[in-house]
């Protein structure tokens, strides 16, 4: 069986279906994994699942590998990856799996490993295939045995807990056809929030527009209903409900930098001196806004399990990325969740009178590209990176936290290879229009080196 060490990636394990990944696979994975958790000692692990077309298939191979282990499995089913990291909090379980493709396009698929109640990632995700690769697989005497429980109540439950509104917000959900909508819904009618959904049918197709609320294009929906049924606030969710998207009643974007700043008023007010963690793709706004409020900004690396290890670092009352990953340790269970996230907002709107678009007049819009994701192949994109920096550093102060983040005169532009896409992120801020076209110029010249990178009208 041919397994591509490349989808053993830094936070997350993800492929191609039926080129890198099959039942197979995944039930090899799988055993993997169970050896890793204590299969022989016969650990529990929850295991859940997004919509996927792939993803019922993949859920019974990861069920057979993991028992294969030895371990026990506690199958939630079909939910957001949310409910999963609640599930390994609220069950007797040592560990989980979300088979998920998050928001990878439709031909993507994958696995978020979590030990104990932290996401795994970097050395720890290579060491799973390693314990493949030498032959190193636990094989139980007796196969761990299944159980199913429905961890949505319970999830519903803690998710609105102490977020009831305190006056009528009106919210249109748009979960693309991704796993979120239902249990999204439940939980900001919860909270007593007027909900309006569209796209809320789980469908594995996404007929309507791709579950990624990171692209406008992919917004313009959630915004058309937001105006057409005069709510304060819409909620776009990716595929899998661990990202979030906000627009306000005006149809502005509002990013996941912009959030934080929203979020943190009030937890610094109560919390003076904390850090506010965040990654390196956020508007310098936030940094500073962070500091008027009071707090530490603390700048991280992309990605999901690595804003989590900084937030524990920190001991962190709150986190977050330009994607929309946020994470809550204030008031909460501090892993990423969409879900919450949008309750907590809707509970800081109800709080007083303004509305979100009032409060966001308070936060003037960046002049800022938005995150350009840029063909390039995994192959090359982390030489193409290093290449960029070596370039950079001998001109100006750069941030290499994660890739190249150059400090230009009047703003930065940044470079860094995904660890989830054969592709370069790229992203600009700037004081004046001039200055950004000029910062982006540079930084495009140098990457046309490369014939590996497919710049847009290059």
């Amino acid at each position: 069986m041919e397994l591509n060490p490349r989808i053993f990636r830094e936070y997350d394990i993800r492929g191609v279906v039926d080129r890198d990944l099959s039942p197979e696979v995944v039930r090899l994975i799988g055993h993997s994994i169970g050896t890793h958790l204590g299969g022989a000692q016969g650990a529990r692990v929850a295991l859940g699942r997004d919509n996927r077309l792939s993803s019922p298939a993949y859920y019974q191979a990861m069920r057979e590998g993991l028992c294969a282990a030895g371990c026990g499995v506690t199958g939630i089913g079909m939910v957001p990856t949310p409910c999963l990291s609640f599930a390994t909090h609220h069950l007797a379980v040592q560990g989980g799996v979300q088979i998920t493709g998050s928001h990878n396009p439709p031909e993507f698929n994958g696995l978020k490993v979590t030990k104990g109640k932290e996401a795994i990632h970097g050395e720890e995700i290579q060491h799973l295939y390693h314990l493949i690769r030498d032959g190193k697989l636990h094989q139980a005497r007796q196969p761990g045995g299944f159980e199913e429980v429905d961890i949505q109540p319970a999830y519903v439950a803690r998710a609105s807990q102490g977020l009831r509104l305190g006056r009528p917000v009106r919210a249109v959900i748009d979960a693309g056809n991704g796993i979120g909508g239902p249990v999204a819904t439940r939980v900001l009618q919860a909270i007593g929030a007027e909900v309006i959904g569209i796209f809320t049918e789980p469908d594995g197709t996404y007929p309507h527009h791709h579950p990624d609320p990171t692209i406008p294009k992919n917004l313009e929906s959630l915004i058309a209903k937001v105006k057409e049924t005069g709510a304060e606030v819409g909620v776009g969710l990716d595929g899998d409900g661990d990202r979030l998207g906000v627009v306000d009643a005006t149809g502005r974007i509002i990013w996941g930098d912009e959030l934080l700043i929203l979020y943190s008023g009030p937890i610094l007010a109560r919390r003076p001196g904390e850090a506010i963690v965040f990654d390196v793709k956020c508007s310098s706004r936030l940094s500073e806004a962070v500091r008027r409020m009071g707090g530490r900004p603390v700048m991280s690396a992309t990605g999901h399990s690595l804003i989590r290890a900084r937030l524990v670092a920190e001991k962190a009352p709150l986190g977050g990325e330009l994607s929309g990953h946020i994470f809550f340790e204030d008031g909460y269970l501090g892993y990423d969740d969409a879900i919450y996230s949008a309750a907590r907002l809707l509970h800081l709107l109800g709080t007083e009178k303004r509305t979100l678009a009032e409060r966001m007049r308070g936060i003037p819009p960046a002049l800022a590209t938005p995150e350009m994701r840029i063909d390039c192949t995994d192959e090359e994109k982390f030489p193409i990176v290093e290449e960029i920096k070596a370039h950079f550093r001998t001109k100006y102060e750069t941030i290499e936290v994660d890739g190249a983040r150059v400090n230009f005169p009047k703003g930065w532009g940044l470079v860094r290879a995904s660890n989830t896409q054969p592709v370069l992120v790229l992203r600009f801020e700037a004081a004046d229009e001039a200055s950004l076209k000029a910062y982006q110029k540079e930084v495009f010249d140098r990457l046309r080196q490369f014939p590996s990178v497919k710049l847009p009208n290059a």
